[in-house]
């Protein structure tokens, strides 16, 4: 069942069959027109009931259309037009919302690059970027040292973290992954950085706070400026390598893979072409 079967078939249990005035309620607390707000109040005040009950039978009938034209694609995409062009104000969504949105658009692009078949093998709870950055003059990579009280303490791996909610808002198509690469590669290591390719994408094997899994983001870059300077709360000790001097470091598991992947590929020599 999809899940607009399920919120259908839910909210029919709930609201659209007998009405049961026990179900628990819950305040959105949202940024609301002040028109609406007083549209709401003055029907409230005509009906002589509490504001509460106004919004909830708005809120009761207005579902209950939209939800009939959720399976339609064509009528939903001009709902969402609507509700973007007319009411969003920015990119004013919270840190789950982002985090949906961001699953959803993922998993398109995922098909897209053959990386999956199934949206629900793309619903993360967290989203890491790594940044495999490459001096195409040298063909050295640069690796930095996690410290010892870190989840990967005294490892290599390439520059990267956790996207954070800030990324997301701004995002354009899938930039905001592209903005994370480079906001902790220069967080991390100082240096600035162009994204050349997307390497690829897998999930943990660990859950982020039993939620569920964390994908793993992987770009491919080269350095604009090579200033390092470790950050130290989160890196221990940074550097250049050869492919050979990398492989005889410690490296957090799968490093080694995405760097013969890199290498085997010579992703360096597409930079020049752009």
């Amino acid at each position: 069942m999809n899940i607009i079967n399920r919120i259908t078939t839910t909210y029919h249990r709930l609201i659209g069959g007998k009405y049961n005035k026990s179900v628990k309620r819950r305040q959105f607390n949202l940024t609301m027109n002040e028109d609406i707000i007083e549209a709401v109040r003055f029907i409230a005040a005509m009906l002589e009931v509490p504001l509460y009950v106004a919004c909830e039978h708005l809120l009761q009938v207005g579902s209950y259309h939209l939800l009939e034209d959720l399976n339609d694609l064509e009528k939903r995409e001009r709902l969402k037009e609507h509700l973007i062009d007319g009411h969003l104000l920015g990119r004013e969504l919270n840190e789950d919302e982002l985090l949906h949105q961001a699953n959803r658009d993922l998993s398109v692009y995922s098909k897209q690059v053959g990386q999956s078949n199934s949206q629900e093998a793309c619903m993360f709870t967290g989203i890491t970027v790594w940044t495999v950055v490459v001096n195409p003059a040298d063909k050295k990579t640069l690796l930095i040292k996690r410290p010892a009280g870190d989840t990967w303490g005294n490892l290599w791996i390439a520059p990267g973290g956790k996207v954070e909610k800030s990324d997301l808002k701004e995002k354009i198509e899938f930039s905001f992954l592209e903005k994370s690469a480079i906001r902790e590669t220069k967080e991390e290591t100082n240096i600035d950085v162009a994204i050349v390719d997307y390497v690829g994408s897998f999930a943990s094997n660990v859950t982020e706070n039993n939620k569920g899994k964390i994908l793993f983001v992987v770009y491919f870059a080269t350095p604009i400026t090579f200033d390092l300077k470790p950050q130290k709360e989160e890196v221990a000790a940074i550097g250049w390598f050869t492919i050979n001097e990398a492989n005889d470091l410690p490296l957090v598991e799968g490093t080694s893979t995405i760097l013969q992947q890199v290498y085997k590929e010579k992703m360096w020599e597409t930079a020049g072409k752009l």
